[in-house]
């Protein structure tokens, strides 16, 4: 097979616009998986025959779909995503457009009744120069993909998308009750993902496996400061893990904030009822002349995204 016959159909520099409910959101997508269909496969005995034969059986499962997109979410994302983390799931329809060099639409994929079952946020590092992207998985009911026969130009859309503006990893701030205004002391983030637990509709009775949200966790995360904060973070521990000083009013709130190369802010997400599950931890070498940064582990209860003031709003 030629390559020219292999890459028959193959976009390079795909561009994705993102529209919730008719509404075209400003979340910048960068990569788009997923939403292809699936049904069991059940087998028929028939007779002494050793040969089985197979069928299709059950309804059909749309798979998840995948994408990244800037810290800087559009209004009506960042809602429902909001909803998802209040254990308020919603179902929404939508459209992922994906156009190419020229801005022109080549194709869709629509998806309906879906809802958002995991939120990523990436990890962050002080000394990190790649650019973040959060990466949402939504589940629908159904979807569908659609070849653009004669490809409608979305320069404008495109246009607006761009001013949700991407950031480098080294781009933010960590701000916890009582830290004292040293949060650019915290170096680092690990990833984590929050993550619904879903089931099949029972009482759906359409040929469609619909879906519903029973639960949801927030894991735990770790964190990496510098020596400025090592009495807050040993205090914090030594008070909330040793002596068992862990009712509510121990718990606190905090702020991780996204900012873009100038320094302004983008969006910010907001934690409440924080928690030290793990106390700090390092290792130091002698003679080493790195700083002896430690780490500690974190969680919390709830959190909830929210744009800063003169970001991209789509409203």
């Amino acid at each position: 097979m030629s390559t020219s016959t292999r890459n028959k159909g193959a976009r390079a520099n795909s561009n994705f616009v993102f529209q919730i409910d008719g509404q075209f959101d400003g979340s910048y997508v960068r990569k788009v998986s997923g939403g292809n269909v699936k049904r069991e496969t059940v087998k028929h005995a028939m007779g002494p025959s050793l040969i089985v034969p197979k069928g299709l059986g059950g309804k059909r499962k749309y798979q998840p779909i995948t994408f990244e997109c800037a810290v800087s979410m559009g209004r009506g994302l960042m809602e429902w995503v909001n909803q998802a983390f209040r254990a308020e799931p919603s179902y929404h329809d939508g459209v992922l457009y994906e156009a190419d060099q020229t801005l022109r639409t080549v194709r869709e994929l629509k998806f309906y009744r879906a809802m958002i079952t995991e939120v990523t946020i990436p990890a962050f590092d002080g000394d990190g120069k790649d650019h973040c992207y959060l990466t949402i998985k939504i589940q629908p009911e159904w979807c569908e993909y659609v070849e653009h026969g004669s490809p409608q130009n979305i320069m404008a859309v495109k246009e607006g998308a761009a001013k949700a503006r991407n950031f480098p990893a080294s781009n933010f701030e960590l701000d916890i009750d009582g830290m004292g205004g040293d949060f650019n002391q915290v170096t680092k983030l690990d990833s984590f993902t929050w993550k619904a637990t879903v089931k099949e509709d029972s009482i759906s009775n359409d040929d469609v496996c619909g879906w519903v949200m029973c639960g949801f966790d927030i894991p735990d995360f770790k964190i990496t400061f510098n020596p400025a904060l090592n009495k807050y973070f040993d205090d914090w521990s030594e008070s909330f893990i040793i002596r068992g000083v862990a009712d509510e009013a121990a718990h606190r709130a905090a702020t991780l904030t996204f900012k873009d190369m100038k320094g302004s802010e983008l969006s910010a997400l907001k934690f409440s009822r924080m928690g030290i599950c793990g106390s700090p931890d390092g290792s130091f070498e002698a003679g080493s002349q790195n700083l002896s940064r430690k780490t500690c582990d974190l969680y919390s209860s709830d959190m909830q995204f929210e744009l800063a003031s003169g970001s991209f709003d789509n409203a």
